[in-house]
């Protein structure tokens, strides 16, 4: 098993600053394991996690419509339009 991520108060001053904007809610851990259920908040909304995200490459998702990506229940997006 993976032991969970460090503090933050471990790292040095330079390269944290907390953001009151975002937020992680721990929903549900398990006793079994790290694993949990929590939300992401955002200025932009609300990111459930665990979640289905799905990719874009050339600024596309390959064989899947936006739309249909938000009715199969992705919850958050990613489009990397910047490949040569």
């Amino acid at each position: 098993p993976s032991s969970p991520p460090p503090h933050h108060s471990t790292f040095h001053p330079s390269t944290y600053s907390p953001r009151p904007f975002f937020h992680f809610e721990i929903i549900h851990q398990s006793t079994k394991s790290l694993a949990r259920v929590g939300r992401i908040h955002t200025p932009h909304g609300i990111i459930d996690t665990p979640g289905y995200v799905a990719v874009a490459t050339n600024g596309a998702l390959k064989g899947v419509d936006f739309r249909d990506a938000d009715v199969g229940g992705a919850n958050s997006k990613g489009v990397m339009s910047d490949h040569d």
